[in-house]
């Protein structure tokens, strides 16, 4: 059989991420990057499985990031929140809670953070008021990509923005859980799939 693999880190899907994330053994998180089962995948000749983790490792130090105001999943247009400082009690509550338990809930976050947008107008937008009934596992589909660059630019407003996001530490809570071991490790890009064929030769 074939083990398949993003190539690049845009090319990872959060629930990927997710499931990477949350995994205890190397095995596992090969097995939730390649969807293939963990019994499966212990059928499969060690060299070839070497490789998948060499390239799994390397996939991983690759973290690129890419913000977008406005995102296109499932033929239904997202837009960030567009004005920080009138952010409801309940976003506020949810957004900790979901940095209280980050990766779990991630497409949770992002589905608070994006809400379908209502109008635009020459680059300005709307979006549908927080209902904490979103649909958040669309989520789950989008380019991790898109989950590094909303970090950043979430941090980035809070150190802007005080009297919005840093009072409420959310903007400094989800940068330290980035980048104390938390978050990924950002390194260099990688050259959509890679793969192996488990009937190849060993080296």
């Amino acid at each position: 059989m074939k083990i398949e693999l993003p190539l690049h880190w845009k090319d990872l899907r959060l629930d990927e991420l997710q499931g990477y994330m949350l995994a205890t053994t190397d095995i596992d998180k090969l097995s939730a990057l390649t969807g293939v089962p963990r019994e499966t995948l212990q059928t499969i000749p060690a060299a070839n499985i070497r490789k998948a983790y060499a390239h799994m490792n390397k996939l991983m130090a690759s973290e690129t990031y890419r913000f977008e105001p406005t995102l296109l999943l499932d033929g239904v247009r997202y837009g960030m929140i567009p004005n920080w400082g009138e952010l409801t009690l309940g976003e506020w509550i949810d957004a900790n809670e979901y940095l209280s338990d980050f990766w779990p809930n991630a497409h949770k976050l992002m589905a608070l953070l994006y809400r379908p947008v209502t109008w635009e107008l020459r680059g300005n937008y709307g979006i549908e008021p927080y209902t904490a009934k979103e649909n958040a596992d669309v989520f789950k589909s989008m380019s991790a990509e898109y989950l590094s660059g909303a970090v950043l630019f979430f941090w980035a407003t809070g150190m802007k923005r005080p009297t919005a996001l840093k009072r409420f530490s959310l903007a400094e809570r989800l940068m330290n859980f980035w980048t104390n071991g938390g978050g990924i490790t950002r390194s260099t890009s990688l050259p959509t799939k890679t793969s192996w064929k488990s009937n190849h030769s060993p080296e």
